[in-house]
C-alpha cells in the first residue's frame, strides 16, 4: 500500500517556490462596423446622360449597435525548485451577443443582405497551459525551454428565431460557427463501382439534406522553444505546432 508521510508532505511544500491565484471579468464592446450605416447610402456611379449619377449602396439599419462581449479568466500559477520549473494553466470563457453580421435578405429588394446585429449569442472557451523551465544556469551558460499548448471551443449557445431566418441552413444551436455538413459515406457499390452514401432523411434521394454535422474533434496549438546562451551570444529556436479541426469521425 502507498502512504503519504506527513515528512513526504513537507518535501512537496518546500519545492513549491509560489503559488498565485488570479482571476478577472469585464465586457468589452466591437465597433468595427461601418459609419453611418443606419442610413441608406449612395455611391458614385457612370454619367448618365452626361450628367453625375449615384446608385443605392446598403439598405439603412436604424438599430444597429457594438457588440458586447463578456470575459470571463482563471489562472492558476505555480514554481518549482527555487523558480526553476514556472507552471501556468488558465481557462477563459468569453460570450459575446449581438453579433454584428449579415442578414440574407430576398433579392427582390435589389440586396443580397444587410449588415446587421443577429440574435445570436457565441461562446469562445478553453484552457490554455505554459511551462517554463531553466535547465541549466551555470556561470556563462543559460538554457532555457518554454512549451505552451491551448486547447480552444465555440459553440453558438443562442439564436432565437433561427429556423424562420436563412441563417439556419449556415448555423445550428450548440455546434461550433465553423462546422461542416457532410454526407455519410457507406461503401462502394459492388456491382457499378460507385460510392453509397446514407439517405438520412428517408426520401429515397441522396442529396444536400442528407447532409449531417461532422464531429469537429479537439482542435488544439502550442509551440516548444529552446534558448541557450553564453557570454554575448544566444540561440533560440521555436517550434510550432496546430491541430485545427482534431479527428473527424464519419
Amino acid at each position: 500500500a502507498w502512504v503519504f508521510s506527513q515528512e513526504d508532505f513537507a518535501k512537496s511544500i518546500s519545492a513549491l517556490s509560489f503559488g498565485k491565484l488570479r482571476a478577472s471579468y469585464g465586457t468589452t464592446g466591437n465597433d468595427q462596423i461601418s459609419n453611418y450605416l443606419y442610413l441608406p447610402l449612395y455611391n458614385t456611379s457612370t454619367t448618365y446622360l452626361s450628367n453625375p449619377s449615384l446608385i443605392p449602396l446598403s439598405l439603412p439599419n436604424a438599430n444597429i449597435q457594438w457588440e458586447t462581449t463578456k470575459k470571463f479568466e482563471a489562472a492558476l500559477e505555480l514554481g518549482f525548485l527555487k523558480d526553476k520549473v514556472l507552471f501556468t494553466a488558465e481557462y477563459y470563457n468569453n460570450r459575446s451577443d449581438n453579433q454584428i453580421g449579415y442578414l440574407r435578405v430576398p433579392t427582390q429588394s435589389g440586396y443580397n443582405s444587410v449588415q446587421a446585429n443577429l440574435p445570436a449569442l457565441i461562446e469562445n472557451s478553453g484552457w490554455e497551459f505554459e511551462v517554463n523551465t531553466t535547465n541549466i544556469s551555470r556561470g556563462d551558460w543559460k538554457w532555457t525551454t518554454t512549451f505552451n499548448i491551448t486547447l480552444p471551443q465555440n459553440k453558438l449557445l443562442k439564436f432565437d428565431g433561427i429556423e424562420n431566418t436563412f441563417s439556419s441552413s449556415s448555423y445550428v444551436i450548440g455546434q461550433p460557427i465553423n462546422f461542416t455538413r457532410l454526407l455519410h459515406f457507406i461503401g462502394v457499390d459492388s456491382k457499378t463501382g460507385a460510392a453509397q452514401y446514407e439517405d438520412i432523411n428517408k426520401d429515397g434521394i441522396v442529396d444536400f439534406n442528407d447532409r449531417y454535422v461532422a464531429k469537429i474533434g479537439t482542435p488544439y496549438y502550442g509551440g516548444l522553444g529552446n534558448s541557450v546562451s553564453y557570454k554575448g551570444f544566444q540561440f533560440d529556436i521555436f517550434f510550432q505546432f496546430n491541430h485545427r479541426f482534431g479527428q473527424t469521425n464519419i
